[in-house]
């Protein structure tokens, strides 16, 4: 099963969060709208997932990127002169604020078992290798650390071997109108937004 949609969702992220981070002179109202972006792209990128996967599935790969974004925004605010503010996002969706012990636990149980789909995977390695260290960020180097990005790598080295994915998650082929009705409701925000913008804008013309 395919998931190009989501890795470029993914990918965006990445790329916009180390944009923000390398600016300078980052202030506040550049701070809140790359998050309203972020928030966007985390939004579409859970309608996705929860077309094919379980609740548990798109946690495993939305909380390593909120995770991920968190770390770099709160090592912005501390390294910047100015005093930006940064609301953790892992906080607002999961209720969580130690990302940096548990993504590893999301990762431990990555490699327990061979069940769970490759983008989880791909996941996990776009953060490491985009320096993500969490709970190892004061010691980089550790064994540990760098051995779970071996071992990561490795699973998406059996992938790509096999060419294929098996994995057990029946929750999502128990609510397929429950999908169908995600499926529209992505369908309506897309269509109808820029829609609504230009009846807006021809509005505003034909008042002139």
């Amino acid at each position: 099963m395919a998931d190009f949609v989501e890795i470029e969702i993914i990918l965006d992220i990445i790329k916009n969060t180390g944009e923000i981070t390398k600016g300078y002179n980052v202030d506040n109202e550049q701070i809140a709208y790359y998050r309203n972006n972020i928030r966007k792209s985390v939004f579409f990128l859970q309608e996705e997932l929860l077309e094919k996967y379980s609740e548990t599935i798109c946690k495993y790969v939305v909380f390593p990127i909120l995770a991920y974004v968190d770390e770099k925004l709160m090592l912005l605010r501390e390294e910047s002169e100015s005093s930006i503010s940064w609301s953790l996002l892992q906080l607002e969706y999961y209720d969580r604020k130690n990302g940096g012990e548990y993504v590893f636990e999301i990762i431990d149980n990555l490699l327990s078992d061979n069940i769970y789909p490759q983008i989880c995977y791909q996941t996990i390695s776009l953060i490491l290798h985009n320096d993500f260290y969490g709970k190892y960020y004061e010691n980089i180097y550790n064994h540990s650390f760098l051995t779970y990005k071996k071992e990561v790598d490795k699973y998406l080295d059996k992938f790509s071997e096999t060419d294929s994915i098996n994995f057990i998650d029946t929750s999502v082929n128990s609510s397929p109108p429950l999908r169908r009705y995600r499926k529209v409701i992505k369908i309506l925000l897309r269509i109808g937004v820029p829609i609504g913008l230009f009846i807006v804008s021809l509005l505003i013309f034909l008042s002139w």
